[in-house]
């Protein structure tokens, strides 16, 4: 019973990551369609006010939007020249390790990033030009970063053995039925 709540949790934080990932990808396109409008009219000596505050808050977002799908894929920089020499049992030591550290340094993001969106929304704080809410932003790294610090939690689970013998028990529960 247990392990199935926690594979529908695992499995709830990846389709969430994977949707995030998504939604930075029609980000992305936005941020090149005002990169390519903001160029093309500065040919004609015409200015597109806020592009610049724009592209840079739709890049905040992109990124922490797409942080935890990296983590899911493997797309992150690792150092395999190093952990392919591990044996099985120190390479699973090794991602339950940075698995932690992530955990503690994207939760301590998500709420540092959290309370101080909280303050920007409070005390109306925007850009110059557009006066786009710094919350907005700071809002997208508080997201992003809980959503990895969970994915982090996840894979933290799995790699120490906690998930994985409770899920191998019920499968093997299920197999003999």
């Amino acid at each position: 019973m247990r392990s199935a709540l926690f594979k529908r949790i695992a499995e709830g934080v990846t389709g969430t990551s994977r949707l995030f990932a998504r939604i930075s990808d029609v980000l992305v396109l936005v941020l090149m369609g005002i990169a390519v409008t903001d160029v093309f009219v500065r040919k004609f000596r015409f200015s597109f006010q806020g592009s610049v505050e724009l592209m840079e808050v739709l890049f905040c977002v992109i990124c922490f939007f797409s942080f935890a799908y990296a983590w899911v894929k493997g797309d992150h920089i690792g150092v395999e020249i190093v952990t392919d020499r591990f044996s099985p049992c120190w390479k699973r030591r090794q991602r339950a390790a940075s698995a932690f550290v992530g955990i503690l340094v994207f939760g301590g993001l998500c709420y540092g990033a959290f309370r101080l969106a909280v303050s920007s929304f409070v005390l109306g704080d925007t850009t110059l030009d557009l006066g786009i809410s710094h919350g907005i932003p700071q809002g997208a790294i508080a997201l992003g970063s809980g959503l990895f610090a969970l994915q982090c939690a996840v894979s933290f689970l799995k790699e120490s053995g906690g998930m994985r013998d409770s899920l191998d028990k019920e499968s093997d529960a299920n197999s003999t039925n």
